[in-house]
C-alpha cells in the first residue's frame, strides 16, 4: 500500500511539473518567434537569449540554501507562480498595445530567476517522493516528459499562433501554471529528517551558504562530477546554439528543415529519457554518464562532416538520444550522493554549472565558426568531447571516484 500512494505521488508531482512546462515552452517559443518577427536582428536574439540564462546563472546558489531552508513544494509554486505573474503582465502590456523589446527582456529576466529557483527544487524534491533505488527510473521518466514536451510545445505555439493573437498564446502559461500548482498543492511530500530540518532553520542564511560550500569541498567526486558537467557542456555548446545556422549552411534555410532537425532531437531525447528509466539497475551510472557524452561528441562531429539532409536527421535524432542518458545519471548521482538537507545547495551548484557553461562557450566559439565554419567548431568540439569521456568511460571512472 505505501509504495502504491508513493507511486501515484511521483505519478502526479511529474504530471503536474509537465503541464506547467508544457505552457512556459509554448511561451518560451512564441516569445522568441516574435522578437525574430519583429526585429529580425540576431543582436536582439542574442540579448534574449543572455537574458534567459544570466539570471539562472545569478540567483542558483542563493536559490539553493532557500530550497533547503523552506519546503520545496512552497518554493516550487512561489517560483511557477512567478513565472505566471511575468507572463500576466506582458499579456497586460500587449493587450493595451505598449508592445516594446525592453518590457519583453525584463519579463525573459524574471521567468529566467524563476526558472533558476524551480529547476534545482523540483530535482531537490523528487527523493523526498520516491525511494532512493527507484530515482533513476524517476528522473529517466521526468527527462522523457520534459522532451515530450519540447517537441510538442513549438508545434502546439504555432497551431495557438495561427488562430489566436500574440496575447492570447501568453496566457497559456498563466492557465497551465495554475493547473500544475493546483495539482502541486494537494500533494502529501515526505518531509525531511525533523531533527535536521529544525536545526538547518535556526541558521542564518550566510551560514547555510558556508555549509554548502563546506560540503562541497570535502565531497571530491561532487567537485569533480560538477567540473566534468562544465566542460562538457562548455564543449557541446555550439550544437545548443548554432544547430539553426549549420543547416542553413549546409543545406539551405528552409523553415521546413530546422523544424525537422529540432523535431527529430526533441524526439531523440523522448526514447533516451525511457532508455535512461531502464537502464537504472543494468549500467553504473557514472559509466553511462561518460558513455553518453563521449556518444555525444561523436554524433557532433558527425553532424559536421555529413553531406546529405537525411544522413544530418539520422545523427541528429542518435544525438537526441544520448542526451537524457548523459543528464539522468548525473542528476541521480547527485541525488545518491548528498545529505538530504543539502539537496537545494547542490543542485544550485548545478544550475550555476550549466547556466555558466553554456554561453561561455558560445561566447567563445561564435567567432571561430564565423571564420573558419559551424561544421568546423562542430568536428574539433565532438572531437574533443570524444576523446575526453572516452578515456574517462574506459577507466570506468576510477580515476574520477579516487580521492
Amino acid at each position: 500500500m505505501v509504495r502504491q500512494i508513493e507511486k501515484h505521488t511521483v505519478i502526479w508531482f511529474l504530471g503536474a511539473q509537465t503541464v506547467s512546462l508544457f505552457g512556459s515552452l509554448i511561451v518560451q517559443f512564441a516569445v522568441v518567434w516574435y522578437v525574430t518577427l519583429v526585429t529580425e536582428s540576431a543582436t536582439m536574439l542574442a540579448v534574449s537569449a543572455i537574458s534567459g540564462f544570466l539570471p539562472q546563472l545569478a540567483v542558483s546558489v542563493f536559490a539553493g540554501v532557500w530550497i533547503d531552508r523552506y519546503s520545496r513544494k512552497k518554493v516550487i509554486v512561489a517560483a511557477d507562480m512567478l513565472t505566471a505573474a511575468a507572463t500576466a503582465g506582458l499579456a497586460w502590456q500587449f493587450y493595451l498595445g505598449r508592445e516594446s523589446m525592453p518590457v519583453i527582456f525584463a519579463v525573459l529576466v524574471i521567468r529566467a530567476l524563476a526558472t533558476g529557483v524551480q529547476m534545482p527544487a523540483v530535482n531537490a524534491m523528487l527523493p523526498q517522493l520516491a525511494d532512493k533505488n527507484k530515482l533513476m527510473k524517476v528522473n529517466g521518466i521526468n527527462a522523457a516528459l520534459n522532451s515530450g514536451m519540447m517537441l510538442l510545445a513549438p508545434l502546439a505555439g504555432g497551431v495557438l499562433l495561427n488562430y489566436l493573437s500574440f496575447t492570447a498564446v501568453l496566457l497559456t502559461d498563466i492557465v497551465t501554471a495554475v493547473a500544475g500548482v493546483a495539482i502541486l498543492l494537494f500533494i502529501k511530500v515526505r518531509p525531511v529528517v525533523k531533527e535536521e530540518q529544525k536545526s538547518s532553520r535556526m541558521k542564518s542564511f550566510g551560514q547555510k551558504m558556508k555549509d554548502g560550500y563546506a560540503f562541497l569541498r570535502k565531497d571530491i567526486f561532487m567537485r569533480r562530477l560538477l567540473l566534468f558537467q562544465f566542460v562538457v557542456l562548455f564543449l557541446i555548446s555550439p550544437s545548443a546554439f548554432l544547430n539553426p545556422l549549420l543547416v542553413t549552411t549546409k543545406f539551405g534555410g528552409d523553415v521546413r528543415l530546422l523544424s525537422g532537425a529540432e523535431a527529430v532531437y526533441s524526439l531523440g531525447m523522448v526514447i533516451g529519457g525511457m532508455a535512461a528509466a531502464g537502464l537504472g539497475k543494468r549500467v553504473a551510472k557514472i559509466y553511462l554518464m561518460f558513455a553518453a557524452a563521449a556518444f555525444y561528441g561523436f554524433f557532433m562531429a558527425g553532424l559536421g562532416v555529413v553531406p546529405a539532409f537525411g544522413a544530418y536527421l539520422c545523427i541528429n535524432f542518435l544525438a537526441g538520444v544520448s542526451v537524457p542518458c548523459y543528464n539522468t545519471p548525473i542528476t541521480t548521482l547527485v541525488q545518491e550522493r548528498t545529505e538530504a538537507e543539502m539537496y537545494g545547495r547542490m543542485f544550485g551548484y548545478v544550475q550555476f554549472v550549466t547556466a555558466a557553461a553554456l554561453p561561455l562557450g558560445i561566447a567563445c566559439f561564435s567567432i571561430p565558426a564565423d571564420i573558419y565554419g559551424v561544421d568546423k567548431v562542430f568536428i574539433c568540439n565532438g572531437l574533443v568531447c570524444l576523446a575526453v569521456s572516452s578515456l574517462l568511460c574506459r577507466d570506468g571512472g576510477r580515476a574520477f571516484l579516487k580521492g
